[in-house]
């Protein structure tokens, strides 16, 4: 509150600043002892804010001849002011009474005629009575008052809190001592309002817990073992302590497993091991040796005997005992002891607990309807064809001596197929095979951002308009890296290899690049963040890859061709199918045809004659880095290297496609 005066007119302006204008007002009439209806004032500020509120009136008040008090400004906008008197310069208007406080003495003087009385206002830790009650809020005084100043009933406390854990291992300790304050009041100089304050006189502790005292609040806490003499002294202190560790217990000490030390590598091979075993006919198999008879497969070694533990509570805490292992043998496998031994020729399997030995199953005849599908475990040689609507899975390798035709073949590794693939679907590599399909479009998408981060830096650099960064972004998607929603989708085709319910890269790039989920990017910078969301989803896939696997086939017609690693055409070429490999694609036969349909690889795709007279669109696709090349090549054929795409327009040959340094494709040729 301040106050200053109106040239000349005989009126004086107060100023009152509280947090709202009812505040302002409510001050204003008790300190001019006015009502509010005849409250005269003028709203000079009124703020309200979630954290800070302030209110500003000015009051225009007959100035007293006999009066100069000059009101000072206080800074703190919650506290009321004490009118101070300033000698030599200011006085008190001579009728009001006054209180002051003198040495510890409250000393009142009445007012005179018709002068306001003094009123004194109680302090926070005090006690003030005056004629007997208690006040609580400005109080007028005379002299004739009784005034009584009487200390809180505050006694010194002392605390101590002991805490268990769960488990009954741990005990900490709390203690905190609160002291009892004696107040004065403090000197003020006299005035006609007289907020009292006080000061710390003495400050009375409590006395400390001893250690006796606090062995027994553990003991009544039936806390008897480990106690930490240490910390305890540690506890002998007027400060007190927090949460200090006091007790502690003996943890047990777990048993150590028996550990199964497998000699053989690759124990995991099998999904399945009780029912594929008798889908295949083993008459007449013959075994590929990877182990021999007789040869140690696994040795089991026995763990030591742990020891229990003892809780703050001085009683024993059992340790989990463990299980033994035992060791179990199925087909093909012996117990010796604590050895298990290869009972024939074949292939060792650890699954679920149990060792087998398993033979290469090799069929010397067709696989159709009579002998069934096949889906085993280890290693499958095939010596005729396998007919249409039948399937063959494998652990291992898949070799097929003849055709296949309508069917469907799955390996985790390698499959060689010597003559013809008809209207049938080869998948060598197992999932590998989708998990790579889903990091070519992660890296395609991933470098899609990159460029889009380039370009919408570019144009804000460029501009001074007002566009906000998210709408650059979706104009740039619309119109030139339309290839990013293409990609989502592509990637929506794909199962979610991590069985999560929701893909955190899929969902990211759905609300943030694709429809109208740019406008809620706020800054360039939040493609940063996806860029990091794909290159960590990136790194946890390659880890799920195994070693790549190669597929080589003689010639394949309206068929789906998929490897991990390569896929290398020994025969007569392809036609109509989709070729797709991780590394390269090769035609090995310098006569062989690629005719129709697509042929994909990240690093290279090397083939002979590539299209026919007719036209006949045939599709060449690489990684950026790849390389194309073709011995003849017709026109309609299209080359893709990364996003590029190279449409022939007329017969060549000697065709090497491939990006330059500036990411252009270039095509050399010579043509027919």
């Amino acid at each position: 509150m301040q106050s200053y005066k109106c040239g000349g007119n005989g009126m004086e302006v107060v100023r009152f600043t509280f947090k709202t204008l009812e505040e302002c007002i409510e001050e204003a009439c008790k300190e001019l002892n006015i009502s509010e209806d005849k409250l005269e004032y003028i709203v000079i500020e009124n703020k309200k804010g979630l954290f800070k509120s302030k209110a500003t009136i000015e009051v225009k008040v007959q100035e007293n001849e006999n009066s100069h008090n000059e009101i000072e400004e206080n800074g703190d906008e919650n506290s009321q002011v004490n009118i101070e008197s300033e000698k030599n310069t200011k006085q008190l208007n001579t009728n009001n009474g006054t209180v002051r406080v003198e040495n510890g003495k409250i000393i009142v003087n009445n007012a005179i005629g018709g002068g306001k009385p003094p009123c004194i206002i109680p302090p926070k830790n005090l006690s003030v009575f005056v004629d007997g009650k208690e006040i609580k809020e400005s109080t007028e005084l005379s002299e004739s008052s009784i005034i009584k100043i009487c200390q809180n009933e505050e006694v010194p406390q002392r605390f101590l809190n002991i805490q268990i854990d769960n488990n009954r291992m741990h005990a900490f300790v709390t203690i905190k001592y609160v002291p009892q304050y004696i107040y004065k009041l403090k000197d003020i100089p006299k005035t006609t309002v007289l907020r009292l304050e006080e000061e710390i006189l003495q400050e009375n502790y409590p006395p400390m817990y001893s250690e006796e005292e606090i062995i027994e609040a553990l003991n009544s806490k039936n806390v008897v073992y480990g106690i930490i003499k240490e910390n305890i002294n540690k506890c002998l202190d007027k400060e007190g302590v927090e949460e200090i560790l006091i007790a502690e217990g003996i943890p047990f000490l777990p048993d150590e497993e028996d550990i199964i030390d497998i000699k053989f590598k690759g124990n995991d091979l099998s999904d399945k091991i009780s029912d594929e075993v008798q889908k295949v006919d083993f008459k007449n198999l013959h075994s590929i040796k990877e182990v021999k008879r007789g040869d140690i497969i696994a040795v089991k070694h026995n763990g030591k005997e742990g020891q229990d533990g003892v809780n703050i509570f001085g009683k024993e805490v059992k340790r989990p005992k463990n299980k033994r292992k035992l060791l179990k043998v199925g087909q093909g496998a012996l117990i010796n002891g604590n050895t298990v031994i290869a009972g024939l020729e074949g292939k060792p399997v650890y699954k679920n607990g149990t060792f087998y030995v398993f033979p290469v199953h090799e069929v010397v005849e067709d696989v159709d309807i009579a002998t069934g599908n096949i889906d085993f475990i280890g290693e499958v040689i095939i010596h005729g064809n396998i007919k249409e609507g039948m399937e063959v899975k494998a652990q291992g390798k898949i070799t097929v001596d003849k055709n296949v035709a309508g069917s469907k073949l799955f390996s985790k590794s390698d499959i060689n197929v010597e003559k013809n693939i008809i209207s049938s679907e080869i998948l060598g590599g197992g999932e590998d095979v989708e998990i790579l399909n889903v990091i070519d479009c992660l890296e395609k998408m991933r470098d899609n951002v990159q460029e889009l981060i380039v370009a919408a830096e570019q144009i804000r650099n460029l501009t001074s308009n007002d566009s906000k960064d998210g709408e650059i972004i979706k104009v740039l998607i619309e119109n030139k890296f339309k290839n990013i929603p293409k990609l989502y989708f592509k990637l929506l085709r794909y199962k979610n290899l991590d069985n999560e319910e929701k893909d955190e890269v899929l969902e990211i790039i759905k609300n943030k690049l694709i429809g109208l989920g740019p406008i809620e990017i706020k800054g360039i910078s939040e493609l940063y963040k996806i860029v990091e969301i794909i290159e960590n989803k990136l790194k946890s896939l390659n880890k799920q890859v195994t070693l790549p696997v190669n597929v080589n086939i003689g010639y394949s017609q309206d068929s789906i061709i998929k490897s991990s690693g390569s896929v290398y055409i020994n025969g007569k070429g392809e036609y109509v199918s989709q070729i797709l490999a991780k590394y390269e694609v090769v035609f090995t036969n310098e006569n062989a045809v690629a005719r129709g349909g697509l042929i994909e690889a990240d690093n290279k795709i090397e083939c002979a004659e590539v299209g026919s007279e007719g036209g006949v669109i045939t599709k060449l696709q690489v990684g950026k880095k790849g390389h194309i090349y073709a011995k003849k090549a017709y026109q309609n054929t299209v080359f893709l290297v990364g996003s590029r795409e190279y449409v022939l327009d007329t017969c060549s040959r000697d065709v090497h496609v491939y990006l330059d340094s500036q990411g252009e494709i270039n095509v050399d040729r010579l043509k027919e």
